[in-house]
């Protein structure tokens, strides 16, 4: 079953349970769980753990075949990992950013290019907050930012 495989797997890479649990963005509580099958194992963990340990996904899911993938197979995460000096955090933003659809790719990728193009109106306006002693706060709402 998915559990006894994913608890081999984590002592095979000689992990404890709170350093795997924190590796693939979950409380080791949780990751205990999974391991004695209380717990699902959704699909985001299962491409999560895939990414970032090198797992052949059909052994993860069904035992067939070696429990890695091939050391000829690139894992391009691992090396946008190592060129940029990414956290574990950092790839699995840009790994559930992949496993969007289409279309939520594209609202995501429009929300973070609104929010990056304001971010020197964001700046000033902290700016201007952090210069103001013990003031009035300001505000900021969608009338104030859309200006």
């Amino acid at each position: 079953m998915i559990n006894e495989r994913l608890k081999l797997l984590r002592t095979s890479l000689n992990l404890t349970q709170t350093a795997f649990a924190k590796s693939i963005g979950v409380a080791q509580s949780t990751l205990g769980m999974m391991e004695i099958n209380k717990r699902e194992l959704f699909e985001r963990h299962i491409k999560t753990i895939c990414s970032i340990y090198n797992v052949n996904e059909d052994w993860l899911r069904n035992g067939n075949g070696e429990m890695f993938k091939k050391k000829t197979e690139i894992n391009i995460l691992e090396v946008i990992k190592e060129r940029y000096n990414l956290s574990i955090s950092e790839i699995n933003i840009i790994n559930n950013f992949l496993e969007m659809e289409s279309a939520e790719r594209k609202i995501f990728s429009d929300i973070l290019y609104k929010v990056t193009k304001k971010e020197e109106f964001y700046n000033n306006e902290c700016e201007k907050f952090r210069s103001q002693k013990n003031t009035n706060p300001i505000i900021l709402t969608n009338d104030t930012v859309d200006n």
